[in-house]
């Protein structure tokens, strides 16, 4: 008999496949990343269809199959419309988070860090890109807190404070100037390619279930 559960998820990826499906890549509270295929919710009578939209926050109800989940209910908690630059940041935090999670693997605290990152750029409060991304890298072990400014070579005592806040999840006092930004940020790209983590074929998934 299915199994169905309910789960708290955020929608990372959303591809129409078929006449009228969508596919959907989830990171869920409860068990990490998901995949779901949520059939006939382009049609324009689809109660469903408003709520699973990329970057948004819902309570959404998976039944397991023989092939796989498929999405029986959603409600959305969270998500409005961004501005371009705040799309642009959550598709690159998201390309982060597909590079360094794994399927079926419950990370509660990633979840709301990502959850929090989301709601900060629809509200555009800041810019919490970086912030982001190096606590992601301390959660997941690979810079610890309270030295992760040694990875970034020649930083100022501001600078240092600024990246080691992040990693402990604290909020940064000041910004940091657009090229320190940037170096930060390539040597976060860095880092995850040295620890060879994999990319999650999100297109590659979609294109096996047209």
């Amino acid at each position: 008999m299915p199994q169905r559960a309910q789960y708290d998820a955020i929608i990372l990826r959303a591809y129409d496949v078929g006449e009228a499906d969508r596919f959907l890549l989830l990171l869920t509270r409860e068990r990490g990343l998901l995949t779901a295929r949520a059939r006939a919710v382009r049609k324009l009578k689809s109660r469903l269809g408003g709520h699973l939209l990329p970057y948004h926050r819902v309570s959404v109800e998976l039944t397991e199959v023989s092939s796989g989940f498929l999405v029986t209910g959603a409600l959305r908690r969270q998500g409005e419309n961004m501005a371009l630059s705040a799309f642009l940041r959550a598709e690159q935090c998201v390309e982060f988070l597909l590079s360094v999670l794994h399927e079926d693997e419950p990370l509660p605290e990633i979840f709301d860090l990502t959850a929090l990152f989301l709601e900060r750029s629809t509200r555009e409060e800041e810019d919490s890109h970086i912030p982001f991304t190096l606590r992601l890298l301390s959660l997941l072990g690979i810079l610890p807190p309270a030295h992760s400014h040694e990875h970034f070579g020649p930083l100022s005592e501001i600078e240092r404070n600024y990246v080691d806040q992040c990693a402990s999840g604290h909020k940064p006092m000041i910004d940091l100037s657009a090229g320190t930004q940037r170096k930060v940020l390539a040597v976060c790209e860095t880092i995850i390619s040295e620890q060879g983590m994999r990319k999650l074929k999100a297109k590659a998934i979609v294109a096996a279930v047209r």
